[in-house]
């Protein structure tokens, strides 16, 4: 009996023993885990940003007052949450990030930066900047990660809007120019059609009377007046390129199509129109105007250097409009090709309407200009 009562003596000194121990291991667990804390609060004296420390063994985070505050989540549900960062990252990041992450913790680096977009408490997102620190034990295995995460949301902001505003000083800049362009055309043209053109008629009409008093075998008086009507076909048919279509009276595929006409009696190449799928209802005027001087400009490049004998042009609308000029002439090589004027005005001229150009050839493969405007 009595050893009995020893044991049981034995037993309650070893639990209470065991107990004690515990609770001393515990506190040093708290101990150390306040004292992160305090550092953490330490370091909002020098830095304002979200810092953070995470222990890849228990997948725990610690994080300073500032995280908190930023981000409006409270200790505990950062601490006792080991899925806290995966399960806030936002959906469309969320798979870089922890491709990103799995491979920074495989690779031998000690230091990773990202930006990436984190649900705040009250479900929004804020962007951030994060720069993360990896601690590795002489093994090279990762024992614990330590970062800042950065709120750079409204720098961001401030800058997509500084460039947007650069954008929209560039557009007005072009649509001045090309509608200061337009104006002289359309002045240029007249001038031509109205008086140049009357006059050379008039001329013609002179030379025709003196040419039926000359004597027969007086050839001079013929080829004058031959000259005359080349000056005044040509002058016409300048007058209508410089000059702007009246899309009020005339549709763009029918313009396009003169153009094309027109081309084909001076060039002798092939010309052919596709718009199956073109609804013109949803263009305005000066959209209008864009892809028809962008057509003009892509014809005159391409008859300068291609060598072609058939172009094609293509147009469809959907989201968007598309139009595709397709020639079949010698090409080049895109690796070796610098941009003239010429591609340059129509870039600009597509950039107007937020569109976009792309230009796809190879050699003896002939060329490809497709442009886009949003609708």
């Amino acid at each position: 009996m009595q050893m009995i009562l020893i044991a049981l003596n034995l037993g309650l000194i070893g639990a209470l023993i065991g107990m004690v121990l515990y609770f001393t291991k515990e506190r040093k667990k708290k101990r150390a885990l306040l004292a992160q804390i305090d550092d953490f609060e330490f370091l909002n004296l020098a830095t304002r940003d979200c810092v953070w420390k995470l222990d890849l063994k228990t997948m725990k985070t610690v994080a300073n007052s500032f995280l908190l505050q930023t981000l409006g989540y409270s200790r505990e549900e950062v601490a006792n949450n080991p899925s806290w960062w995966v399960s806030n990252i936002h959906p469309e990041d969320k798979s870089r990030m922890l491709l990103i992450y799995e491979q920074t913790l495989l690779d031998p680096v000690t230091t990773h930066e990202d930006e990436y977009r984190f649900r705040c408490a009250d479900g929004s997102y804020k962007l951030f900047l994060d720069r993360a620190y990896i601690k590795r034990d002489t093994n090279g295995k990762p024992i614990y990660m330590i970062g800042a995460m950065q709120d750079i949301t409204e720098t961001r902001a401030l800058q997509a809007e500084i460039h947007n505003q650069r954008l929209q000083l560039e557009q007005l800049k072009t649509r001045a120019v090309i509608e200061a362009q337009e104006e002289e055309r359309e002045k240029v043209g007249y001038e031509l059609h109205e008086n140049i053109n009357q006059l050379l008629a008039g001329a013609k009409l002179y030379l025709g009377q003196a040419r039926d008093n000359a004597p027969r075998d007086d050839e001079s008086l013929q080829e004058a007046c031959i000259l005359i009507s080349m000056a005044i076909t040509e002058i016409k048919n300048l007058t209508n390129g410089i000059s702007p279509p009246w899309f009020d009276q005339i549709s763009l595929v029918n313009a396009i199509s003169n153009h094309c006409t027109a081309m084909e009696e001076q060039k002798g190449i092939t010309l052919q129109i596709e718009h199956e799928d073109f609804n013109e209802s949803r263009l305005n005027n000066e959209q209008k105007l864009a892809l028809y001087r962008i057509i003009q400009e892509q014809f005159s490049n391409v008859l300068k250097h291609s060598g072609c004998k058939t172009m094609i042009v293509e147009l469809s609308t959907g989201s968007s409009i598309t139009m595709n000029i397709i020639d079949d002439g010698i090409g080049f090589d895109p690796n070796a090709f610098e941009k003239g004027l010429g591609l340059l005005r129509i870039t600009k001229r597509a950039e107007l309407y937020n569109g976009k150009v792309e230009l796809h050839s190879s050699p003896e493969k002939g060329c490809r200009l497709t442009v886009e405007i949003p609708l």
